[in-house]
């Protein structure tokens, strides 16, 4: 057994990984809404750079899109998970005080969690996005595949990367009111 905690820490991630899991999959609303907000904001963006070319002047609406982008789908990650989180604090709280499993195992099973839905996410918007823009234009049609992968990267990280702070602001905040400002707060200090 680990010192402080009757179970192993292989066991804890188990168990908590299999709650995780769970959480996840019997509440789809949570899911479903985000894949929703995601996609209007994909439409969005991608009708207001429809068809971008490739002179100097768009290059700078290029750079743009790739901007506001990530921005908004990072946003949107930070406060989607507040509520959700917030509701299963009095679980942590509870379990953490009972010495059941350790707060670092808490952390790392919803961030396995949630991978699966940041990656499908991320990739139904870049893909509407992308091709409602045409950032495949004709100077770089033959490395078109590349580029979306070498952009779904880094956007993929820094949604989950904004997932992972939503989840920190929801266990540091004590309403969902505070977490949304703290939430928001954080998104526009971290985009100047």
């Amino acid at each position: 057994a680990t010192p402080c905690y009757a179970a192993s820490y292989a066991t804890q991630m188990w168990f908590v990984l299999r709650r995780c899991m769970t959480v996840y999959w019997r509440s789809p609303g949570y899911n479903l809404i985000r894949m929703l907000i995601v996609s209007a904001f994909a439409v969005i963006f991608g009708t207001a750079y429809w068809r971008l070319t490739w002179n100097m002047h768009d290059i700078f609406l290029h750079l743009s899109w790739a901007y506001t982008t990530t921005f908004y789908l990072g946003l949107t990650f930070i406060v989607a998970g507040l509520s959700v989180h917030i509701e299963e604090r009095p679980v942590f709280n509870r379990e953490q005080a009972s010495r059941t499993y350790a707060p670092w195992v808490y952390g790392v099973c919803y961030q396995i969690a949630e991978l699966p839905y940041v990656l499908a996410i991320t990739g139904v918007f870049l893909a509407i996005v992308w091709f409602l823009s045409d950032i495949n234009g004709e100077p770089v049609e033959a490395t078109a595949p590349i580029l979306y992968f070498q952009y779904l990267l880094p956007l993929a990280l820094f949604t989950a990367m904004c997932t992972y702070m939503g989840q920190c602001i929801a266990r540091l905040s004590p309403t969902v009111e505070v977490g949304n400002a703290i939430g928001t707060g954080m998104a526009n200090w971290m985009s100047s």
